[in-house]
């Protein structure tokens, strides 16, 4: 017995993904590092550290800006920060303030 037979599976990605994946592999070349903010378990996020490996940047997935403390930042003269499509605007702004107060 067969279910389902004339199902039609179509994109779920959102138009907010999909803007971020572009962004990232539109990124300058003179970036040394990748950090997404957002959780592990998010598909999306994971999604976009994986996009900076193949470009070849050094990626880092963290949940918001405290996980930045626990990354070699320093190694790095030009740092991208992404945001996972669930990612708070105000979590992306702490981590980039934090970003921004290195020396």
């Amino acid at each position: 017995k067969t279910h389902f037979a004339e199902v039609d599976v179509l994109s779920a990605r959102c138009g907010a993904t999909e803007i971020r994946q572009k962004a990232i592999r539109a990124l300058p070349r003179d970036c040394d590092a990748l950090i997404v903010l957002g959780s592990s378990a998010s598909n999306n996020s994971r999604k976009l550290a994986e996009i900076g490996r193949e470009i070849g940047l050094e990626s880092h997935l963290v949940l918001d800006a405290e996980g930045l403390a626990e990354l070699p930042l320093g190694k790095y003269r030009k740092i991208a920060l992404a945001a996972g499509a669930s990612t708070p605007p105000e979590c992306f702004k702490r981590a980039l303030d934090y970003l921004r107060s290195l020396p």
